[in-house]
């Protein structure tokens, strides 16, 4: 896949792709389960027809152009250069163009070169006929250089595309995701001993299979946004609201109360009437008052001063709930969707600095 290619697709799923996702995972659109797997479906689907075109309009490798696998010894790749040189011979093609014969018949003899030939074959397995073309060798340092510039690029390319709460599981699985992609590529690359099974992929060489990992990164990457976005449950937001519903509960607990206290009020102020008024039953009898105060002594207990030190009470409770209602709801209001500069910069600087490396690395290819 060609640094072009590669642009192109993580534009596509970026800027075209993953707001669609989103749109699909939006909430309330679907159930939360519903929306999962709508988007895994959609995400699926879009990748299998997308690859699927690739492969279907890429030109055939060396191995599918002669029929041969890639365990087949010399012997079976001559037997099968002989075969196919009598088809696509331009004397036995009268039917064909004279300019496609010839180019058939040319990319017939390179293609017979190169598998013929063990370290060209080689090189052409891990990097493709642009290996073969930039006269590339099997240098494990130039291969880990390459290595640790692409993937170290897009490792911070994730980390500013899932800066915030929200995304840190997601940049979690996409970086389990690139290692495992970085196993993969450096045991092909620089193992003889890691092969694909030849009864699933018995034409596909290493490089075609790490063009298609290269491919399914950006589907995968921007699938583990939206779907990490969607699942991530914000603890400390869940934490406020709650406090807010209490705070609501305790305001109406407190109006209960407040009305308690001015029915007790009420009986406090009908019983002190009551008891203030002189009963004579006969001489030389006190009074009720005399009587409940100890014989005359001023009763130290006043109801109506405790009822207003509860209402005082109640109001400094309220006037705090307030304070911290609207202390909460300042915090849980959305932050105003700013622009992310940082992320545009780093597409940017990736873009040209994948048109930079991989100019160099072509005109400062170490020879044979």
């Amino acid at each position: 896949m060609s640094s072009d290619e590669q642009i192109v697709s993580f534009l596509f799923y970026t800027f075209l792709v993953y707001p669609i996702n989103n749109w699909i995972m939006a909430p309330g659109r679907f159930s939360r389960k519903k929306a999962v797997l709508y988007s895994i479906g959609f995400l699926g689907a879009l990748a299998a027809i997308k690859t699927g075109y690739e492969i279907q309009n890429r030109e055939q490798n060396y191995y599918e152009f002669l029929k041969v696998k890639q365990s087949d010894n010399t012997l079976a790749i001559k037997r099968a250069y002989k075969a196919m040189s009598i088809q696509l011979h331009p004397d036995k093609n009268p039917d064909l163009e004279a300019s496609i014969a010839n180019q058939n018949f040319a990319r017939l003899k390179e293609a017979y070169d190169v598998l013929m030939d063990s370290e060209a074959r080689e090189v052409y397995n891990k990097f493709g006929p642009d290996g073969i073309k930039n006269k590339k060798t099997l240098d494990e340092a130039h291969i880990l250089l390459e290595l640790a510039v692409f993937y170290i690029t897009w490792g911070m390319m994730v980390f500013f595309l899932t800066l915030g709460k929200a995304s840190a599981e997601a940049r979690n699985w996409i970086y389990t995701g690139q290692i495992c992609m970085l196993i993969i590529e450096v045991s092909m690359l620089t193992s003889n001993d890691f092969k694909l099974p030849e009864w699933l992929f018995p034409y596909t060489t290493e490089y075609e299979f790490i063009a298609l990992m290269h491919t399914l990164f950006p589907a995968f990457m921007n699938g583990c946004r939206s779907i990490g976005g969607h699942l991530y449950v914000d603890m400390e937001k869940k934490t406020k609201e709650t406090l807010l519903q209490l705070i609501e509960s305790n305001k109406t607990f407190n109006a209960q109360l407040r009305e308690l206290n001015l029915k007790v009020r009420d009986i406090s102020l009908n019983l002190r009437h009551r008891s203030g008024k002189i009963e004579t039953v006969g001489k030389g009898k006190t009074s009720k008052t005399e009587e409940s105060n100890g014989g005359g002594v001023e009763d130290s207990s006043n109801p109506s001063a405790l009822m207003d030190a509860m209402e005082a009470l109640n109001f400094r409770v309220e006037e705090h709930n307030e304070k911290m209602k609207n202390k909460l709801v300042e915090e849980l209001k959305p932050e105003k969707s700013k622009t992310n500069y940082s992320a545009l910069f780093m597409i940017v600087a990736y873009i040209c600095f994948n048109i930079a490396w991989n100019s160099f690395a072509t005109s400062d290819t170490p020879s044979k």
